[in-house]
C-alpha cells in the first residue's frame, strides 16, 4: 500500500468517525432541546394551577374531610401548608400520590422507621 493510498483511507475512517460524533452529538442536543422545551411548558402550566382546598379534595375523592385530615396526619398524602393551621393540596402532587398506589411518601415511611415521625396538632 502507497504512502497516499493509507493516507487516503486514514482520512475516510477518520472523516467517518467524526460525521459519526457529528450524528451522536446532533441526537443529544435534540434530546436536551425536547427536554428544555418539556420543562419550560411545565412551568408555565404550573402558573395556572390552583391548590385545592381540604374540602375541595374531599368532594372530588368522595370522602369526608376528615378522612381528608387523617392522611395527612399520617403523613400519607402531600400537602402544602400555609402557616400553622392552613393546608392546600397540589393537584399534581396528589395525582403523583395517586399514581404510587396512595401511600406514604418514602421520607416519611423512612421517618417513622427511624421514630422521627412527629404527630400534627
Amino acid at each position: 500500500m502507497t504512502t497516499a493510498s493509507a493516507e487516503y483511507d486514514r482520512l475516510k475512517h477518520e472523516n467517518a468517525y467524526l460525521m459519526s460524533r457529528v450524528i451522536e452529538v446532533e441526537t443529544e442536543l435534540r434530546d436536551a432541546l425536547y427536554e428544555l422545551r418539556q420543562t419550560f411548558s411545565g412551568l408555565h402550566a404550573l402558573e395556572n394551577i390552583k391548590l385545592l382546598k381540604a374540602e375541595e379534595l374531599a368532594a372530588s375523592f368522595q370522602v369526608s374531610q376528615d378522612r381528608i385530615y387523617e392522611l395527612v396526619r399520617t403523613q400519607a398524602l402531600p400537602k402544602v401548608s400555609l402557616g400553622t393551621h392552613q393546608l392546600r393540596f397540589d393537584p399534581i402532587a396528589v395525582r403523583r400520590w395517586l399514581d404510587d398506589g396512595g401511600r406514604a411518601s418514602v421520607d416519611a415511611e423512612s421517618e417513622r422507621e427511624k421514630g422521627l415521625h412527629v404527630v400534627a396538632d
